[in-house]
């Protein structure tokens, strides 16, 4: 399938997902204002609809524009890709609470340029998933918690004692390393085509060092950063 054909489906696809994501909350606030009618009459408070902040950044961050231009978009992606001109857009950065207290940033991207992540996300997760562990299981679409509960399962039946250790990085995303990670297309055997590289290289090129933390891209890159620590 051409390139422009694989866009036009994919950014239809995530405005769709979107629109329904917010028509599901439009429905929630309505029946929740039903509800308060029925209980506190005139006193109930005034139904609110809002949409989220970064819909009048861009308007490309609002899914019901994307949709009724989804070809046009996709026509003009596809020939900077292919002239290795595409740069993604600057992202919305979203400060969000972590349980513990601290703040983790999440970039939000205009939504053309996340479906442009999604669909190289996968096109580089089908032809290199064989190379990650079996025992990698995060952001993959063929692996997930349950294959780990099963994979612990078997190993608790195995031995009579086993040891379990929990330990996390500290700003992991943020602090990848472009050069070591770039190294590991060519050291470990991954299969990445020329378009590919310009792709990753795209989403990089405004940072220093770490991988943005929001798009799809980013979780392949997070794997193979991890690949021989798996």
């Amino acid at each position: 399938m051409r390139l422009e054909k694989q866009l036009e489906s994919i950014i239809r696809e995530e405005a769709e997902k979107l629109i329904t994501r917010y028509h599901e909350y439009h429905n929630r606030v309505h029946l929740e204002a039903k509800r308060n009618a029925r209980r506190l009459g005139d006193a109930a408070p005034p139904k609110k609809i809002y949409t989220p902040d970064y819909w009048d950044v861009d308007k490309k961050y609002n899914p019901f524009y994307v949709k009724s231009k989804y070809k046009s978009i996709a026509r003009s992606i596809a020939k900077k890709i292919e002239d290795r001109t595409y740069t993604p857009n600057s992202p919305y950065i979203k400060s969000v609470p972590k349980p513990d207290g601290g703040i983790r940033k999440v970039a939000i991207y205009q939504i053309p340029d996340a479906a442009i992540s999604k669909l190289f996300f996968n096109r580089l997760l089908a032809k290199n998933r064989h190379r990650f562990s079996s025992f990698s299981y995060a952001y993959r679409n063929d692996r997930n918690v349950h294959f780990a509960i099963q994979d612990i399962s078997v190993d608790l039946r195995r031995n009579e004692r086993t040891f379990l250790a929990e330990f996390d990085f500290s700003d992991f995303f943020g602090s990848i390393s472009h050069s070591f990670l770039k190294d590991q297309f060519l050291e470990n055997g991954f299969f990445i085509s020329p378009e590919e590289k310009f792709i990753v290289n795209s989403f990089l090129k405004e940072r220093k060092v770490g991988v943005p933390q929001g798009t799809s891209i980013s979780l392949f890159l997070a794997n193979l950063t991890c690949w021989k620590f798996d």
